[in-house]
Parts: structure tokens; sequence; C-alpha cells
């Protein structure tokens, strides 16, 4: 019975065994055939994705040889619908210059043309020999001055470089000068005049003269040392809610302070960083050499001007933001404002120390006045003894004890300007011609208030900077149709939202967004794209980039040509078809250009936007939207390409509405296109 249940357990072990072997034999088998139909199936799905891109490669071909055969006719009806236009727009510009220059021609009111040497250098010569004029003359000939000035500027900025000859650049550079240099004589003129009869003018509860002269562009705030009070600390002129703070040594001293504010600005252009580090010579336009960036204007009452040097030099265009120009720039000290970086906003500051001029006396009915060479002086301050730095050696808690005491200045800030951040001051260095902020301390800024103080080691010119680019790159834009031709661009920035609408030649800023500022004499005004451009930029809120500010700012660089191109051709259509910012603009390369359209029609917007791609030889419509998870430049389904925009878009919209696009003002999309190329929303975005 052993052997038998020996037999039998060697039995069940083989079989076992065999029983594993087979299963081994069904697993490896079924592997086999499991990895035989993956790799049929493998290689079935590679020759179908082949074939399916073969055929798409056919298709493409096919498409594109289609869009070659019809590029031709495509180009010559854009040539038509837009560069025609855009000529149709330059030609009546140059027969308004014509016109306006003929204008001005026969104009007869007393003023001098500056654009005839001969009539203003009789004009300056006039006002030169001009003796003891009082504030209110010498302000209503300085507005004079400054709209010639500006007349000047206009010409030079909007006028061709082929349309004037290069001697008419030279004479109208040296005339703006010339009228810049006489502005500063002139009020110090008036000034020393007014303080020759500061005791008939003094005031009886002080004692001492303080008087406010204003016109349109120029506020005088005047106060004369006349009762010597050792207890006096400073004036409030409260009606222009600036004042100062008067250093201790100078309360017994025969001065007088004048603090004069003006609306321009003739001493920026004067710094080494208020140009462009590069310009090519052949983007200039006859007013560029001087580029007085848009309209700019800074001249100080107390200090002469030096003559214009026309250095055109180029900017290195980047695509990203980089720590800032090289050579000459990045030498400058720390202190220096770079003016391409950081813009001057709210007017200049020119605080003054002044000797106090002989007083008239009266004897026997006669005014005696002892005349002194040399005409209005600076009083010194401070003394050469002190020559410490406060900027450097000295605590600040220091200050009030020195020997030389810094002087305070507060005022309330322009409620015309915006300002996003706290503002920066800076003064105006003679020596160097920049603006520096070395001597700037204890600054103090009340944002409700618009209120800010500071103190300086002496008297100087000052001014209020912000930051350029704070409000790019924009974080979205929209450009919509309205009734006519008319359309409505909106930017939304870090700091704000804006609303500008163009409509004909013309166009406004509509509303602007997070601000409380008094910008009345901006918004809803129509003006030409150039002027509203110096207005906004003026008012703090530029939305318009230098050729330089990819130094400063990070940039989604493109092809110009294709830049161009679109912006010519979202001009054409904006009439009828609304356009925004995509994000795959990011993705698309250098060379491609996305941008969501939608068409509007009787201005009901469609149901979805749609993506088109633009390239330099051909648009198409994308398949992809923008909640995608990934960029494609497929094409969208039964799609084909096309030469333009125009025409792509053609092949989903309404006879209707490309019949209005047909009948859209070359004035209007000129001046869309001016205001999309100078906002560079496809780049900026």
């Amino acid at each position: 019975s052993s052997k038998a249940t020996s037999a039998a357990s060697k039995t069940k072990v083989k079989s076992s065994k065999a029983e594993r072997l087979r299963v081994q034999r069904e697993e490896e088998e079924k592997r086999l055939r499991e990895e035989e139909e993956a790799r049929f199936l493998a290689e079935q799905a590679e020759a179908e994705q082949r074939e399916k891109e073969r055929l798409e490669q056919e298709e493409r071909e096919r498409l594109e040889a289609k869009q070659l055969q019809g590029r031709t006719e495509e180009l010559e009806e854009y040539q038509m619908l837009v560069e025609d236009r855009l000529r149709a727009a330059d030609k009546w510009k140059a027969e308004l210059r014509a016109q306006k220059k003929w204008d001005r021609y026969m104009l007869c009111d007393g003023s001098p043309d500056p654009t005839v040497t001969q009539e203003i250098n009789t004009f300056l010569s006039l006002w030169a020999e001009e003796m003891n004029e009082d504030f209110q003359s010498v302000l209503q000939k300085s507005s004079l001055v400054l709209s010639l000035i500006e007349e000047l500027e206009t010409l030079l900025c909007e006028t061709p470089a082929e349309e004037l000859p290069e001697k008419d650049v030279t004479s109208y550079k040296q005339t703006i000068l010339q009228l810049q240099q006489i502005l500063p004589q002139k009020l110090n003129e008036a000034t020393e005049h007014l303080l020759k009869n500061a005791k008939v003018l003094s005031d009886i509860e002080t004692g001492n003269m303080q008087k406010v002269i204003n016109s349109n562009h120029i506020t005088s705030c005047i106060w004369a040392n006349l009762n010597k009070n050792p207890r006096f600390k400073g004036y409030d002129f409260s009606d222009e809610a600036i004042g100062f703070e008067l250093p201790k040594p100078l309360a017994m001293s025969n001065i007088a302070v004048r603090i004069i504010r003006t609306d321009y600005d003739h001493l920026s252009w004067q710094s080494q960083t208020f140009s462009p580090h590069v310009k090519e010579m052949g983007d200039l336009s006859a007013g560029d050499a001087v580029d007085q960036e848009d309209g700019a204007q800074e001249t100080a009452p107390v200090e002469e001007a030096v003559e214009i040097t026309a250095e055109d030099i180029t900017v290195d265009q980047q695509e990203t933001k980089s720590e800032g120009r090289k050579g000459e720039v990045d030498a400058l000290d720390d202190d220096i404002v770079d003016l391409r970086q950081f813009s001057c906003l709210g007017g200049v500051y020119y605080l003054d120390v002044l000797s106090l001029p002989p007083q008239c006396k009266q004897v026997n009915g006669w005014c005696l006045l002892q005349l002194v060479d040399g005409g209005l002086q600076n009083h010194p301050y401070p003394q050469e003894s002190f020559q410490m730095s406060l900027g450097m050696s000295l605590q600040e808690k220091e200050l009030d004890s020195l020997i030389s005491p810094p002087v305070g200045v507060y005022f309330r800030v322009s409620n015309h300007v915006v300002f996003f951040e706290e503002p920066e001051v800076a003064r105006w260095d003679p020596t160097s011609r920049n603006w520096s902020m070395d001597v700037i301390t204890q600054k103090k800024y009340n944002p409700e208030q618009r209120e800010i103080s500071f103190k300086m080691d002496s008297f100087y010119t000052f001014a209020l900077f912000q930051d350029s680019h704070l409000n790019m790159p924009y974080q979205y834009w929209e450009l919509n149709p309205k009734a006519g031709d008319e359309v409505a661009l909106t930017i939304v920035c870090a700091f704000t939202e804006l609303l500008v609408e163009m409509k004909g030649d013309r166009c406004r800023l509509s509303s602007v967004s997070n601000t409380d500022c008094d910008l009345s004499w901006l918004t809803g005004k129509w003006m030409t794209p150039l002027h509203l451009k110096s207005a906004m930029k003026s008012a703090g809120l530029n939305v318009f980039p230098a050729e330089d500010s990819g130094n400063y700012v990070s940039v989604n660089k493109k092809s110009e040509q294709v830049e161009i191109t679109a912006y010519k051709e979202i001009a054409l259509l904006s009439s009828s078809f609304a356009f925004g910012w995509s994000k795959w603009n990011h993705s698309c390369g250098f060379e491609n250009v996305v941008i969501k359209v939608k068409e509007q029609k009787n201005l009901q917007p469609a149901a979805s936007w749609a993506l088109y791609m633009l390239s330099p030889t051909r648009s198409r419509r994308l398949k992809i939207s923008e909640s995608s998870g990934d960029f494609s430049d497929d094409l969208y389904d039964r799609s084909e390409f096309h030469s333009t925009l125009y025409h792509m878009v053609k092949d989903y919209s309404s006879p209707e509405t490309m019949e209005m696009v047909k009948d859209c003002h070359h004035l209007f999309v000129d001046c869309v296109y001016q205001i999309l190329n100078m906002t560079k929303v496809l780049t900026f975005s």
C-alpha cells in the first residue's frame, strides 16, 4: 500500500508539472498573440497617421497653391482697400498742411509767423528792448511765445521729412531755442521790477510782501523779506496750495523767495538721458532730430538754455526687459533720472532765493531808485563754508540743527495729472544738465490729500516723475465698432482701464478708471491722434510705447512687417468687426500674429470669437479656441488660406458686412491705424 501511495504521489506531481507547463505555454502564446495584435494595430495606426498626414499635407499644399494662384488678385484688392485709403489720407493731410500754411501767411493778428526768421527776430529784438514791464504784460507775451513754440513743434512733428527741407528744420529748431531763451530773461526782469516796489506792495499784517501772479501756463509766487523777523519759519501761498520753509540763517537776510510753476518743461530735452540711445536715420520725421517728446517743453526762468544738438542715435530693439541701456547712460550716477524710463509730470517748479534789490524812495514827490548792474541776483545759500552733503553724511534727524539747515518745500500735486504710484522728486542740476535725486530728503506723500513735502540742501528747480511704463505691458485690449465710422478701443492696464474712441479723422479719451483726478480738460475732447498721444502722456496716462520701451518692459516681439500689416487690416475691418487680445499671440512665433475676431452685424456681436493668424505671406482661421490646451496652427474645418485678413474673414461674413467695410472713409481707417500703431497692442499686451 505504501508503494501504491508513493506511485500515486509521483503521478500527481508529474500531472501538476505538466499542467503548469501547459498554462505557461498558453500564456506565452496569448502574450505573443497580443503583442502581434498590438504591433499590427500600431503599424495600422502609424500607417493611418502617415496617410492622414499625407492627405493633410496634400490638402495644405493644394490650399497653398490655390492661395498663390489668387494672391495677385487679393493683393490688388488689398492695395485698393487699404493702401489707397491711407495714401488718400496722407494726401488730405498734406492739403490741410498747405491750407494751414496759407492761413498763417494771411493771418493779420499782429503775432509773428514763427516760420519767418525776419519776423521772429524783429519780435524778439523789440521785446528784449522793452524795460520795466510788469508781470502781467510779461505773462501775456509769454503765452504768445509758448503758442509760437507749440506751432513750430507741431509743424516739425507732423510734417514728413520729404516735405520739409533740412535748412527749414534747422531754422525752426533755432527759433524754438531763441523763444525758449527769452522766457527766463523776461520773467527775471518782471520779478526784479516787482521786487523794486516790494515795500509799496507789502502786506500790513505781516510787514512782508507776498504776491501771486497767474496766467494759463505760468504761476508766480513771490515773497519778500521786509520785516526780517528772526522767528519767521516760512510762508504758505494757500490759494496755490504751495509753501516753503525758510532756513533760519535767511530769516534776517535781505532776500526774496520766488516759486514759479510752469505747465511746460524746457529743461528735460537738455539731459543726456532724454533721447533714445539709438535711432535709425531712415525712420526720422522732420522733427525727430530734436525729439521734444510730443511737445514736452522745459525751460528754466533763471537758467540759460543751451544750444540744441541734433544728435540722432538709434534704439537697440530687444524682445524682453533688459538691465538698461548701455554705454554712456549706464555710466550715469544712480541718482540721475533716466528720462527714457521716467516722465516729468505736473509741470516744473523753479524755487529761487533772490537778493532783494534797492527799494524805490519817495523824495519830494520823486521816486528815486538806485540802479544796480547785473539785474536780478541769486542770493548764495548755503554759504561756501558749508561743504557737507546732506544726502550722504548726515542723519535726517540732524538736518534742522545744521549751520545751514535745508530748505523745506510742500505743495499739493496738480489734480489734472494722474500719479498711480508715489511721485519721485528730482531737482535740476545745471552743471550736469540732468534731473537728480541726490539732495532730496525727508520726502513725505499723502495720496488722499495729494500733498507732498521734502527738503533740499539749497534752492533748486524741481519736478515730479513717474515711471513711464507702469501701465505696460497691457493686460488686455479690445476694439469694438459703434455706429457708422466709429470704434472704441479698450485697454486694460495694471492700474487703470482706458477707453479711446475714434470717429472720422479724430479720436478722444472717453473714460479712465481708478482715478479721482480732474481730467475734464482731456476726456471727451476730440483731437488728432498725435495731439491725443501728447495730451495723455502729459496727464500721466502713457499707453504709447517709445522705440526703446523694450529696454524697460517685457515685449512680445513681432516682425515689424507683420505687425504693421495687421494694424492696417484691423483698421480697415474695424467698422464692422470686433478684435481682441488672444493668449496664443505669445505662442505663435516671431513671424506670426494671432488675434480674436468676430463679426458685429448691425452692432449685434456674434456668438463667439474666432481666432485668426496673420503671417507674412498668408492669413488663416485657426481650429483652436481661446480655451484650448495647446497651440496649433491647424486650419479651421473646411477653411482655406488667403493672402490677407480681409479675404479670410470674408469667407465667414455676410455680404452686407463686407459692403460696409468697403464703404468706410479713408480718414477713419487712417485714424484707427495711427492709434493702433501708437499703442502697439499686438506687442505690448
